[in-house]
């Protein structure tokens, strides 16, 4: 086999492996992406699934966080409050 013929079939089996690679990390990207812009989304999808489950809270006072740790100190006074932490998606 001849050099050049050598060089060819090595470039196309390189060329090969190289699109394989590069599908196969196509793919894994884009299932990726895919399921990251589902998961911000996940709290819309959830209220659109499931309207039944959805509280409507318009008549509440919003409570601050030194309620809160008065509102434990009176329920709990043997206790102390350490920390205040909550979840901000809401």
């Amino acid at each position: 086999m001849s050099i050049a013929v050598q060089r060819s079939l090595f470039k196309r089996v390189l060329f090969r492996l190289h699109w394989i690679a590069g599908i196969g990390a196509g793919l894994v990207r884009a299932v990726v992406g895919f399921t990251g812009g589902l998961l911000g989304l996940e709290e819309p999808m959830l209220h659109v699934l499931n309207p039944q489950l959805a509280v409507a809270a318009s008549n509440r006072v919003a409570l601050t966080p030194d309620r809160w740790i008065a509102d434990m100190r009176a329920a709990n006074p043997d206790k102390t409050v350490r920390n205040v932490s909550w979840n901000g998606a809401d």
